[in-house]
């Protein structure tokens, strides 16, 4: 008579391991209390044997070892290192594991390099005692590191060393960078050396501005507040005129005087000055002085020798008109030095040109208002220094006009504390090699498109070289900052905040675009609320550096679907050192396109926005169309959708000692939030990696060609999914891609640590893992710590641990898999109640809690495994066509092995002892379908 088991409700999980129930009447005789793959006579064992040791003829087996009756010798089960642990205290055991690092190819490499993978090794003897237990990983130098971070416990969620706290960001222009080293190196901070909005300087013991500490530069006064549609109003100082006539200076006998009032005649003394400025600098002598009272004065001049030309104040000296220029100074007499000091250049096509070679220092200058540009300085050999300038309310003659100071023809220009205001096309344009530009203490606002509505760059380089230290790019439009045709930029202490689209098409609005061969490199600079992305580094050999990065409040396109904090495509590359990327829509880090590079250490990526319900929005960090991203250091925390994603054939991700945590569900729907997503052929490594509190699945590994391989990974704790209280997998796996896990660890997560469908060529090789107290669904349904299904055979674990899981420790609809030298314990009851159709429960809740599940498959091998303390089943078979079972252990459970046909299968070397039925044929256990997920 078949007898068919009772299993009643269960309502405690600390329940008796005895409440699965014969309810039948048989006539079988009671099962021995102990039995291997034949029954073990026991009576004629020596009293100081275990019944399982004895042997019949008299004498006991080896500690460790059983009496196997069909092979009439001692035989040892589960992994050799635990032979000691094996029959009595198999819950002590734990997996050693060897591991070797080699190439793709299998060739031998070093462990520290990217590209070294992990593989197994089989252990010899020799190696087996200080091989690594499951859930550690070996160094190059011999020792064992636990899974996840590196020098992090296990327990809290830290942060990698290095890595900015998500607190939150200071205002804008009080963002600070503090020191980390004697390299130069800073990261961003509450509060600067000297105060809020400071940064060290570049000689040591000195504090800069990050930006401009002031509204208009010194001299000048704010004559009118900004605003978000305008900058401050900016005025010289009028209290810096004297009184009347020349002041104080009018005791320089060696100067010439002018004044626009004086009567004609003068000498060009103080007491009679000349009344004609074009008179004045033709009479000045090489090197000397001349003085303008207030007035306003005739331009349109070319001064051709070197004079000091200066006004007794800015507030009150004019200088008006000319029909392409007010003051031209265009030199005849070498590179002596020429000077303009406290004027204002107005009503002019051009306030100030520098041609022909000319050194010149111009000083509290300012150009309100000129027609097509401020000042130009053009030509080999010239060299511009301006210092507390202002040009604002530059005009535009032509769609290609309206430059606040342009530098080029080889020309080189310094700046100090210089501000341009609402200029056209550009704010700065720096053109033509060698020309170069080196500022401190420059301000760039509110620079508008062209009378077509392109550009309004605030600082655009073509082919040349610009270095900038303390400098705010504000509220201009396409880029900040552009560098084109192989320019390079050099940045410490900036602010490029508030880039507006180009107001032809509403697209970009870039904080700095490097492009077409360019480069950029930075130090403590903030990129905030710019509209497209904060930097976007654009095809091939464009490349960026950033040291001490604040990127955040970048905005994004009307679309949705473009933007993203900082961005490497079409080859261009971006190195990114203790950074904070905080608070940008869309994406965070965004590399795409064959060739194009993101590398980032020490650095946090927090709190991206959704901007819509595509999967493409609120995602911490991604790769795609075949780019490489490298992360060391990295905590990618409280992001939305998925917090790194990689897509497409070709794309790579190296990550090293990394944390993706928290990431929160797409906003409104409330699925996803996955920690991170690989798919479409694209390759993740991953070394000391942890996955935390995520949402869903912590890790989605799916599509043909797609390849995971990890050593030292931890996925703990990921979250159901928000929408339904489903899901909740540490590691997913589907649809065709690959997977190597080594040394890793899966703890507290829902569904199963490991869960995953092999059909489509899907692989995965298991060594050195730890599995455990994986929790059911908020519905009550599974919990496994593997359990996977489809009609793969290219599945191996070995050397792992499975413990404290619900349901089922291992459990596999496959057609074959591979499980060695493996531990299985304390497995806890899960609940199950079918659906019908429309998906609605039907029936009785069932419970399970099963050590090996193994459920239709054709090609099994289970070797060297233990399983211990189970409630229902050891190992339970059903619909198995190719079975090897050898040297395993099941013990403490109801059943010890459960067969229910069909099942072919060859099993020698086993021991089933101390359960309440050894072995049970054909017994209608429950086994569940494994839920499988469809990722988006």
């Amino acid at each position: 008579m078949r007898c068919l088991p009772f299993v009643p409700r269960i309502t405690d999980a600390a329940v008796a391991r005895s409440w699965v129930i014969l309810a039948c009447a048989c006539a079988a005789p009671a099962a021995p209390a102990t039995r291997s793959d034949a029954a073990v006579d026991g009576a004629s064992a020596d009293a100081a044997c275990l019944a399982v040791a004895a042997i019949p003829s008299g004498g006991c087996c080896p500690a460790g070892a059983f009496w196997d009756a069909p092979s009439l010798a001692c035989a040892a089960v589960g992994p050799p290192e635990c032979a000691s642990l094996a029959v009595e205290h198999p819950e002590r055991c734990v997996p050693r594991w060897c591991l070797v690092w080699q190439t793709e190819a299998g060739e031998p490499c070093d462990p520290t390099e990217p590209a070294c993978l992990p593989a197994s090794a089989t252990c010899s003897d020799a190696e087996r005692p200080a091989a690594c237990l499951a859930g550690t990983f070996a160094q190059a130098d011999g020792s064992c590191l636990a899974a996840g971070l590196a020098g992090a416990d296990a327990t809290p969620v830290a942060a990698p060393a290095g890595v900015p706290a998500p607190a939150p960001l200071a205002a804008t222009e009080s963002q600070s960078f503090c020191a980390v080293g004697g390299d130069g190196a800073v990261q961003p901070c509450d509060s600067g050396p000297c105060g809020p909005g400071t940064m060290p300087g570049l000689v040591a013991g000195e504090c800069q501005a990050v930006g401009v500490p002031w509204s208009c530069p010194p001299g000048f006064v704010v004559t009118k507040a900004a605003t978000d549609a305008l900058p401050a109003a900016c005025a010289p100082d009028p209290a810096a005129c004297p009184q009347s006539g020349f002041g104080s200076l009018a005791a320089k006998s060696d100067w010439l005087f002018v004044d626009s009032q004086a009567p004609a005649g003068g000498d060009g003394s103080a007491a009679a000055p000349l009344a004609s400025l074009a008179v004045a600098l033709t009479k000045a002598t090489v090197g000397q002085t001349v003085l303008l009272a207030a007035g306003t004065y005739t331009g349109g001049l070319e001064i051709t020798k070197p004079v000091d030309l200066r006004g007794v104040c800015a507030a009150k000296v004019r200088i008006e008109g000319g029909a392409a220029y007010a003051l031209r100074i265009l030199p005849n007499f070498g590179t002596s030095p020429y000077a303009l000091r406290q004027l204002t250049l107005a009503q002019s096509t051009w306030g100030l040109l520098v041609n022909d070679g000319a050194h010149a220092v111009v000083e509290d200058l300012y150009v309100p208002k000129p027609l097509d540009g401020g000042v130009w300085a053009s030509g080999d050999g010239v060299e511009l220094t301006m210092r507390r300038v202002v040009v604002h309310d530059v005009k535009a003659l032509s769609s290609t006009t309206g430059i606040g100071i342009a530098v080029d023809g080889g020309a080189r220009a310094i700046l100090e504390q210089v501000a341009v205001f609402r200029s056209r096309t550009a704010g700065i344009f720096v053109d033509q090699a060698p020309s170069q530009l080196h500022a401190a203490e420059l301000l760039v606002a509110h620079t508008q498109p062209t009378l077509d509505g392109k550009f309004g760059m605030g600082l655009l380089l073509q082919s040349t070289q610009a270095s900038l230290v303390g400098v705010r790019l504000h509220r201009n439009h396409l880029a900040g900052a552009a560098a084109t045709f192989g320019a390079t930029l050099s940045l410490r202490g900036a602010l490029v905040d508030a880039t507006q689209p180009q107001a032809s098409d509403k697209q970009r609005g870039v904080g700095i675009l490097i492009q077409q061969g360019s480069s950029l490199s930075a130090t403590g600079v903030r990129l905030s609320a710019n509209r497209t992305s904060g930097l976007a580094v654009v095809d091939k050999k464009s490349m960026a550096k950033l040291q001490g990065a604040v990127v955040d409040g970048t905005l994004g396109q009307a679309t949705n679907s473009d933007g993203g904090a900082l961005v490497a495509q079409i080859g261009g590359r971006i190195e990114l050192d203790r950074a904070r990327i905080s608070s940008n829509a869309n994406v965070g880090l965004y590399a795409a396109g064959k060739g194009s590079v993101l590398v980032a250490t020490r650095t946090l990526v927090d709190a991206t926005q959704a901007t819509s319900l595509s999967t493409a929005t609120g995602v911490g960090i991604q790769a795609m169309g075949g780019a490489h991203m490298r992360l060391s250091q990295v905590r990618v925390y409280r992001n939305r959708t998925v917090g790194v994603v990689l897509g497409d054939s070709g794309t790579l991700l190296d990550a090293h000692n990394v944390l993706v945590d928290h990431t929160e569900p797409r906003p409104e729907v409330l699925d996803m939030g996955y920690g991170l997503g690989i798919g479409t052929g694209s390759t993740a490594r991953l070394r000391q990696v942890r996955l935390f509190g995520n949402h869903t699945i912590g890790v989605a590994v799916r599509d043909p060609g797609t390849r995971l391989f990890a050593v030292g990974l931890r996925i703990d704790h990921t979250l159901p999914r928000s929408s339904d209280g489903w899901w909740g997998a540490g590691l997913f796996v589907h649809k065709g891609a690959r997977l190597g896990l080594y040394g890793s660890v899966f703890s507290d997560n829902h569904v199963g640590a490991l869960n995953g469908n092999l059909g489509g060529g899907s692989a995965i090789e298991a060594v050195g893992n730890v599995f455990e107290d994986s929790l059911p669904e908020t519905t009550g349904i599974a919990g496994a710590g593997v359990m996977l299904v489809g009609n793969g055979e290219a599945a191996r674990f070995s050397a792992s641990l499975f413990r404290r899981n619900h349901a089922g420790g291992f459990s596999a609809n496959l057609a074959g898999f591979e499980l060695s030298d493996s531990v299985l314990i304390d497995t806890k009851p899960s609940s199950y109640q079918p659906f019908d159709a429309a998906g609605a429960p039907r029936g009785e809740t069932r419970y399970y809690a099963d050590g090996v599940v193994i459920d239709g498959s054709t090609r099994v091998v289970v070797t060297r495994t233990l399983v211990a303390n189970q409630l229902r089943s050891g190992l339970l078979l059903r619909n198995v066509q190719n079975a090897t079972i050898q040297a395993c252990s099941a013990t403490r459970g109801h059943f010890g092995l459960v067969k229910q046909p069909p099942v072919k299968a060859t099993m020698t070397g086993n021991l089933f002892h101390n359960n309440e039925v050894q072995i049970a044929d054909e017994l209608g256990l429950f086994v569940p379908p494994v839920p499988v997920v469809v990722i988006p």
